[in-house]
């Protein structure tokens, strides 16, 4: 919360009290600055009373599972579009660096107007892929191809098999509707892949390799539009 009052220095953690004192601001009205989440104390009933954060923090904490690899888009009146990131980020523009936890910052482009979140949460990702970000992030995706191959298509009989993929909510689901590379009833009709087989290490390999290759081929194709 000390964050958002403008006069607080993000790095160090501490409000600016030397440029307050020159502001003629009265500092020793300023409150300890906690970290992290604590126990203020209990109601007359019992009821635990904690620490204040900022309302971006709380939908990040209350809405994402790995904050690590998520980027969360809220869309409302205003909205936002939030990225934890482990370093401490200079930002200037429409994006701001916000504390997270104790380690980790968030990093927010805001918007009053809604819609708008979704024209900056596309220039995030054109921006992304020309950085070494983008590469982890082709990296990272290409991880999660390996894990989905192996476990939902490799098996000789796998679970639920024909519904095993869904339909969205991730690009290599995505690339593998596109590629008939969903269940191993397409890769026996397109690709004469017999089913009651386990797919060997090569097989998987070259299913990963041209999912990746369609993931590249329609995200190069839309950025130059």
């Amino acid at each position: 919360m000390a964050a958002s009052w403008g006069c607080f220095d993000l790095q160090r953690q501490e409000f600016l009290y030397e440029a307050l004192k020159h502001a003629g601001v009265d500092t020793s009205y300023l409150p300890e600055v906690r970290k992290g989440h604590f126990l203020i104390g209990k109601t007359r009933d019992g009821v635990p009373v904690m620490g204040s954060i900022g309302d971006n923090q709380a939908s990040l904490f209350g809405s994402v599972r790995d904050l690590e690899d998520t980027v969360l888009l809220n869309v409302g009146t205003g909205s936002q579009i939030s990225f934890v990131s482990e370093e401490f980020v200079e930002c200037g523009g429409s994006v701001e660096l916000r504390p997270c936890t104790e380690s980790s910052y968030i990093l927010v482009g805001a918007s009053l107007c809604g819609g708008r979140a979704y024209a900056m949460l596309e220039q995030f990702y054109r921006e992304v892929s020309r950085t070494d970000s983008g590469a982890k992030m082709y990296s990272r995706m290409q991880e999660q191809a390996e894990d989905f191959i192996e476990k939902k298509l490799a098996p000789a009989y796998p679970e639920n098999d024909g519904k095993q993929t869904p339909m969205k909510n991730h690009p290599v689901f995505i690339a593998q509707h596109a590629c008939a590379c969903c269940c191993r009833g397409c890769l026996e009709k397109w690709y004469k892949v017999p089913k009651g087989r386990e797919l060997t290490k090569a097989q998987q390999e070259k299913i990963v390799n041209l999912l990746m290759a369609w993931i590249k081929k329609e995200y190069n194709s839309y950025k130059n539009r």
